[in-house]
């Protein structure tokens, strides 16, 4: 990632922002990594963010479910104030002790771990004693052996000990560019070599244009190697441009001449796929000057060619703005919208059971009218270990509101071992089966709670149309049309996620969690069905015609 500095922003980054949710045994290692980056305050922060807020004294306060007490033992661990990050590897990251003092009674001994200058302030370990000694590591071996563990606090962050590494050397070279007279907008790349000295590093190549940072790139360079490598590159204002390399003696000049022959284009078109009858509908797209001179475009927003709005935006070259617009509202029935050279279709629909994003037909045909067709993987109609069904991803089945109705028709032919997954995005949206008892339906990850029935008696060698509805902090389960289970979970969420809709197992699991049976009519709704609509549906949809009844 291009040093420690980079690796310990970028990972804050992506647990501020939850792109990294504590919320699985996959995870428990993470705020530990800090650490490894000579950042080891990031450590104590998190770990002291984690244990207040992830956890709690109640019946539901831990995060995720408690497998085999990992989740439990992450924070006994973390509250002692080290952790085991390396399966195998018998030492320990140290974080921040939650005790003043703390008894080990183990079978060579008791072991006392003191932190007594320990608060809410003093939450960063400067230094660590084991029987009076200072060590700069915690090993099992040592806490076996020990009396008495220290730790000494402070309410100001510091390096404890640095993890000393070979830091590598790079030696550019060779660098030059593949034109020097451009058109605005033409595409030119700036190429070089890397030697990599000293160690195995990567080296972030910065790409200046008049002074100002224009692109970067990562380059992972072995020891001993030589690399070749480029950036991809456009310029737009007329005129010279100067081009550096930051921290590089290298610099050159490029002349846009001229003017591209496009002027504007239009990009990231997103408009809500379902829209209620009555209700005004939402857009967002990007525009982009392209052209070499500062200009205003004006981009014409159309619903079945008639224009219903229209961006007016003064930009620089190569400048761009993200445009947001509300639609007027539409009768009911299929619309098209235009923007600039894009095309997207959408619905307005009046009754929730109309409220359907995907309709797959066992041969993953989606009958929607979306377009939404399944990638069959295997060969018959047969679902198991050699075929399933994957849906590529679509901005209108990635990005969601908070309800969801997920339902399908199953005929189970085997049972399976553990979970077993029918109907799924990921480990997000999930109709699964348990332990050959259970049906089990979730909706904005499993963390947050599920809702689980018994199945039936006839469950196997028979079609049964199941259904799961998420309204909000409300998840619901139905099989053959009937309610069976309704379960209050942890407050609502969007439930937008990448992962794939899978027939036939789960994207997160491959080759794992593997239903064998038929599916047929596997539909995702934006609303929540009512009992009636799901009921209605069930005796409307009619059981599939295979295999025999």
């Amino acid at each position: 990632m291009g040093g420690d500095k980079e690796f310990a922003s970028r990972l804050d980054s992506a647990l501020q922002r939850q792109d990294i949710l504590f919320d699985n045994e996959t995870v428990l290692h993470i705020p530990y990594l800090f650490n490894f980056s000579n950042a080891p305050d990031k450590t104590s922060d998190w770990v002291c963010t984690i244990r207040e807020g992830r956890y709690s004294a109640t019946p539901g306060g831990l995060p995720g479910n408690d497998d085999l007490g990992s989740m439990s033992s992450w924070y006994v661990f973390s509250a002692l104030g080290f952790y085991p990050v390396c399966p195998g590897k018998p030492s320990y990251e140290v974080g921040t002790p939650l005790f003043r003092k703390v008894t080990l009674h183990l079978a060579s001994g008791n072991v006392i771990l003191s932190a007594p200058g320990v608060s809410a302030r003093n939450k960063y370990v400067t230094k660590i004693s084991l029987d009076g000694a200072p060590v700069e590591i915690i090993r099992h071996e040592d806490i076996i052996k020990s009396k008495k563990i220290v730790f000494e606090m402070d309410s100001i962050a510091g390096l404890r000990h640095p993890r000393l590494r070979t830091a590598p050397e790079f030696i550019f070279h060779n660098i030059a560019v593949s034109k020097k007279m451009l058109a605005s907008n033409e595409l030119f790349r700036v190429r070089w070599k890397i030697d990599g000295n000293s160690a195995t590093g990567t080296k972030i190549v910065r790409l200046k244009v008049n002074g100002r940072r224009y692109a970067s790139k990562n380059c992972l360079v072995p020891v001993g190697e030589t690399i070749i490598d480029s950036m991809d590159c456009r310029l737009y204002e007329l005129g010279k441009a100067h081009l550096e390399i930051e921290g590089e003696d290298w610099h050159m000049d490029v002349d846009v001449v001229r003017e591209g022959t496009l002027r504007s284009e239009v990009k990231d078109v997103f408009v809500r796929a379902l829209v209620r009858e009555g209700k005004e509908g939402s857009l967002s797209f990007m525009v982009r000057n392209i052209g070499g001179v500062a200009r205003t475009i004006v981009t014409p927003v159309k619903v079945d060619r008639r224009t219903v709005g229209v961006d007016s935006s003064r930009l620089s070259p190569g400048m761009s703005k993200k445009v947001f617009m509300t639609l007027p509202a539409f009768s009911a029935g299929w619309r098209e919208m235009q923007v600039g050279d894009k095309k997207e279709k959408f619905k307005v629909y009046s009754q929730p059971a109309e409220s359907i994003l995907l309709d797959l037909s066992s041969d993953g045909k989606d009958r929607s009218g979306f377009g939404h067709d399944g990638k069959v993987v295997g060969k018959g109609p047969l679902f198991g270990k050699d075929r399933y069904i994957e849906v590529p991803n679509a901005p209108a089945l990635d990005s969601m509101g908070e309800t969801l109705t997920m339902m399908a028709w199953v005929y189970p032919t085997e049972k399976g071992d553990g979970l077993v997954d029918i109907f799924t995005k990921g480990d997000n949206h999930v109709l699964q089966v348990g332990g050959n008892r259970t049906l089990t339906f979730f909706a904005g990850g499993w963390g947050r709670g599920d809702c689980t029935v018994d199945l039936p008696s006839d469950w196997w060698g028979h079609w049964h149309h199941i259904a799961g509805v998420c309204e909000g902090g409300v998840l619901s389960l139905y099989i053959d049309g009937e309610l069976k289970g309704t379960s209050i979970v942890d407050g609502r969420v969007n439930l937008s996620v990448s992962n794939k809709w899978t027939l036939g197992r789960n994207e997160e699991f491959p080759g794992q969690r593997v239903f064998n049976g038929y599916i047929d009519q596997a539909k995702i709704f934006t609303e929540p069905l009512s009992e009636e609509e799901i009921r209605s549906l069930y005796r409307s949809s009619g059981v599939p015609p295979f295999p025999p009844r």
